[in-house]
């Protein structure tokens, strides 16, 4: 047995990128095209290696082979991370390696057995970034792929040369990398090549020009570059592929929304796919509706993360809605309108459009109208949009979702949607937790849509907003919302409107306005058949700045079983009435019930800087404070009347409206004495001091 030193590897090594040693990597040893392990020695003398063999701190091994054996080595760094794998690998003795120049020059040569290995030192000409190694299999009849399996031109049977290893850029199967040539034929061909899981990478500087569909099935693209130069250049991930730091530029006419695959990165039959890295730059230039990623077949546990999409009108985007685009699901020739496009979206890290650039569209949506879809979580992302809200319907929504069983979106931070869905929305939706996102200078903040159920919503801020929250149920209410420790800022119509919702808590809020005009902080609606009903409004601070025109409660049609306890009301309305509050304004006729003292469910104590007349509504037996006079007032189920103990000092045109039950309010009138001449009430009229009626 002789043992001579590999011809296949360096005797040091480094890590990819940086190329700093790879210290404490390991290379595990097999015999050729397996993985049955097999010694390789330290010396020349058959000192056995550890297998793996582990690289000292500067990345060193001697590495000996057995000169009868053909090996397979597998490099990998300290963290078994699979660096590199090399197949048919021998000791130099009683070989002739070659190197050649081009791929032609490979081409003319013929192996044998002592001319058995060469060295190419580019594709088109050396240092072109095409440079492979290959070794002659001279029982092979394999097809020449033009890349990793020649078949010299003067061969007409048997005998290729194989490429060594088994990751591949598109450059050594004859791409250019220029950003102009098509490139398209080549990296397919580098795909086909690439082993299951395994990288095809890019090669440096290099931009692939595509002009068609790229199937990536079962493999990974990483590190690399693509220029689309036609309207039908597309990735699609099929299986548990993976795009890892790429790069594509859009520059060109984007497909047919109608296209069942009209995404720069198409998700199709895919399971565990990953899309981390994903750049898709300015296109700005693109001409039509361009979607970044996009699925309408199916799709389950997918992973997008650390992506940057600027000026994509849908950066992300699952659609199985055949009722707007009859063909959107029917992909090479099969109809998957009868499956759900399937389970699972983590959403995390990622850039949906820049100021000023993102074009009209949805930064992200997930709309599955027909077989819904489920368990999608999306976190930490950024959707910016064109300039502040300037009219309802523009530039869409920022994160949008219809029709799904589980869905947590936290951490995002939304600003500049203008679209009627707003910042953040979803409608026909259950188990639903929007939570810590900040939403700002958007149409309309978080909007809640028809038979959303167990809703969650909690430790949102949204700012400048037209209407913050609106929770509307059209064919069908929403349910069992809990609306907790939010903050609503300076909202311009609506900081919190709810039509049919039926079940909700709304508490420890902070609604405030500074400056800005309101109607209701919170209004209550009803709408055809369906009412509001069974809410609690807890523990939450309303704060009116500046001395705006502001209500605290509005209401409108039939709303049943409202709750209310604990609220801290600040705030001034102006209204050409200086020095008012007007704590809750209610319009139409329901059981309104504020529980803020007392155990009956329809008692009622607020506070005042002036007389409750005029500005609230309330119940028999509800109690008022106008802090301003010292005067409490109690509801007689029609008017506010000055409790007995309590006086009330105005003009005769202002004596309250008393019943036969108010014998012996008090009242100075001042028009029959300046200091106000006290009279009292005897249940038929009023009386001074010495009985007279006045």
């Amino acid at each position: 047995m002789s043992f001579s030193l590999s011809s296949w590897f360096d005797a040091r090594f480094f890590k990819t990128g940086n190329n700093a040693p790879l210290t404490g990597g390991k290379i595990y040893t097999y015999l050729a095209g397996t993985t049955t392990p097999v010694a390789t020695y330290s010396n020349d003398s058959g000192t056995t290696n550890t297998n793996p063999i582990v690289l000292d701190a500067d990345g060193r091994a001697n590495i000996y082979l057995d000169d009868s054996v053909a090996y397979r080595f597998i490099l990998k760094d300290a963290n078994d991370v699979t660096q590199k794998d090399v197949d048919n690998v021998r000791s130099g003795k009683n070989s002739i390696i070659l190197k050649v120049q081009t791929m032609a020059d490979l081409r003319a040569l013929v192996g044998s057995d002592t001319i058995n290995a060469v060295d190419m030192l580019g594709y088109y000409v050396a240092g072109d970034g095409g440079a492979n190694s290959f070794r002659w299999d001279a029982a092979s009849g394999a097809a020449d792929n033009n890349g990793s399996v020649i078949k010299p031109t003067s061969v007409t049977g048997v005998g290729r040369w194989k490429s060594i290893f088994k990751q591949y850029n598109p450059n050594q199967f004859g791409a250019k990398g220029n950003g102009a040539d098509n490139d398209t034929v080549a990296v397919i061909a580098a795909l086909a090549a690439t082993p299951t899981n395994s990288y095809v990478v890019g090669q440096g500087q290099s931009v692939y020009s595509i002009s068609s569909r790229v199937d990536v099935t079962n493999k990974r693209l990483k590190d690399i570059v693509f220029s689309y130069s036609s309207g039908s250049s597309s990735l699609v991930l099929i299986g548990n592929s993976q795009l890892i730091n790429t790069t594509i530029y859009v520059n060109t006419t984007a497909p047919a929304f109608s296209n069942p695959l009209c995404g720069a990165v198409n998700l199709h039959l895919a399971d565990g796919a990953i899309i981390d890295g994903l750049y898709i730059p300015d296109g700005s230039s693109v001409v039509g509706t361009r979607v970044g990623i996009f699925c309408s077949s199916l799709a389950s546990n997918v992973t997008v993360k650390n992506c940057t999409m600027d000026y994509i009108a849908w950066p992300l985007l699952y659609n199985d809605d055949t009722a707007f685009v009859s063909n959107i699901r029917v992909v090479d020739g099969v109809d998957y309108s009868s499956q759900s496009i399937g389970k699972g979206l983590n959403v995390t890290n990622c850039s949906f459009g820049a100021s000023n650039k993102l074009q009209n569209g949805d930064g992200l949506e997930i709309n599955c109208p027909q077989k819904r879809f489920s368990d999608v979580v999306v976190s930490n992302c950024i959707v910016n949009k064109a300039v502040g809200f300037a009219g309802h319907g523009a530039n869409g929504i920022g994160l949008g979702f219809a029709n799904i069983d589980g869905l947590l979106v936290t951490g995002c931070y939304i600003k500049n949607c203008d679209g009627s869905g707003g910042g953040l929305h979803c409608e026909n939706s259950k188990g639903v937790i929007f939570s810590n996102n900040m939403i700002v200078d958007c149409w309309k903040g978080i909007g809640i849509g028809d038979d959303g159920d167990d809703i969650v919503i909690s430790g949102n801020t949204v700012i400048r907003s037209e209407e913050a929250v609106q929770i509307v149920g059209v064919a069908t209410p929403v349910r069992n919302l809990s609306f907790v420790g939010n903050c609503i800022i300076d909202t311009v119509n609506y900081p919190f409107a709810a039509t049919n919702l039926d079940g909700a808590l709304i508490s420890d809020n902070l609604f405030r306005n500074n400056g800005v005009a309101i109607n209701a902080f919170i209004t209550l609606l009803q709408t055809g058949a369906l009412g509001t009903l069974n809410i609690r409004i807890l523990d939450n601070i309303f704060r009116i700045d500046n001395g705006i025109n502001s209500f605290v409660f509005g209401k409108s049609g039939t709303v049943l079983g409202v709750h209310s306890a604990g609220n801290i009301f600040n705030g001034v309305i102006n209204n050409n009435i200086a020095g008012y509050i007007a704590l809750i304004r209610t319009v139409g006729v329901s059981e309104d019930h504020y529980n803020n003292i007392g155990a009956s469910a329809t008692s009622m104590n607020v506070t005042l800087s002036g007389t409750p007349v005029g500005y609230l509504s309330g119940l028999a037996g509800n109690l008022a404070t106008d802090l301003s006079a010292g005067v409490i007032y109690r509801h007689n189920g029609t008017n506010w009347i000055p409790r007995v103990g309590g006086v009330v000092k105005n003009t005769t045109a202002n004596r309250p409206t008393l019943s036969a039950t108010d014998i012996g309010v008090q009242y100075f009138d001042t028009t029959l004495d300046a200091d106000g001449k006290p009279i009292w009430w005897t249940g038929t009229a009023w009386v001074d001091a010495t009985g007279l009626v006045v």
